[in-house]
């Protein structure tokens, strides 16, 4: 009979066995076989004991990451320190939108309740930096609409020009096809004079806003600081007066010495202010 492995085991097992009872009934005499057999059951056993203790130690590794109590505790508090701070930033967000909404509200009493959205920009355009995308579509809000205005920190950055699904693409009034028709103002010691009630503003489409004025005659010359505020029937009478920018170089016309050609900042540099207030009202 030719002995195979597993015809081994069971050789030796029933010899275990057989050893096991004799040994039981001849304590005295069967000493030494008791002691083979011990030794045998202990070799037999050793591979499942040592299969256990590895599954045993494998399965505690897994349970504690490889890490000490404290290195696992550090570990814990740094994953909710960083949910804690990102909660953290969103509520600052939040609350500069809501701060924002409160003083458009209190600066322009026109403006009726519901009709402003606070919104994230959601990314920028490739080709220019006079074009941005809102992170509010209609389904957040079906009166939401190409032409409604675009407010940041008490000024006008711009109008939607396309409204999709979940986002909404702004032009910038610095782009080269806005114009508008605005003011120009000074305030000196708290009292404001006004330098010119009609002036051309329009993009430069490289972030800034330029106008020309006429040099007529007794009119005051146009210094730098001034406030352009926004003048036009086109958009929402209760947004009019509304910042445009400040005046950064006044210089006389390249094309007729009758004319200053202005340079205007804007407010907000877009690329920068990622967040602004949606209005919803179109109709002047």
């Amino acid at each position: 009979m030719k002995f195979t492995p597993r015809r081994s085991f069971w050789f030796l097992f029933t010899a275990a066995i057989i050893s096991a009872l004799i040994s039981a009934r001849q304590p005295g005499a069967i000493e030494p076989p008791r002691n083979a057999v011990a030794g045998t059951l202990q070799l037999l056993m050793e591979p499942v004991s040592w299969t256990f203790t590895r599954a045993q130690s494998m399965l505690d590794s897994v349970l504690t990451f490889h890490h000490t109590p404290d290195q696992r505790l550090h570990r814990i508090t740094s994953h909710y320190d960083r949910i804690i701070t990102l909660l953290q930033t969103r509520i600052e967000v939040l609350q500069s939108l809501l701060h924002q909404t409160r003083l458009l509200e209190s600066n322009f009493p026109g403006i009726q309740p519901g009709t402003l959205m606070a919104a994230n920009v959601d990314g920028f355009s490739s080709a220019g930096i006079n074009t941005i995308w809102l992170d509010r579509g209609y389904t957040a809000d079906r009166s939401l609409k190409a032409g409604n205005p675009i407010l940041a920190h008490l000024s006008l950055v711009g109008r939607i020009s396309a409204v999709g699904p979940q986002t909404s693409q702004v032009t910038l009034l610095t782009a080269p096809s806005m114009k508008e028709t605005a003011k120009i103002i000074r305030i000196t010691n708290g009292v404001e004079t006004v330098i010119s009630r009609d002036c051309l503003v329009v993009g430069t489409g490289l972030g800034t806003l330029r106008c020309q004025l006429d040099q007529s005659i007794g009119s005051v010359r146009p210094e730098k600081g001034d406030i352009i505020v926004l003048s036009d029937s086109d958009w929402p009478g209760v947004i009019n007066g509304i910042t445009l920018g400040t005046v950064t170089s006044v210089r006389a016309s390249h094309r007729t010495a009758l004319r200053w050609s202005l340079t205007i900042a804007p407010v907000c540099n877009m690329q920068r202010v990622h967040h602004a207030v949606i209005l919803l009202v179109t109709r002047p």
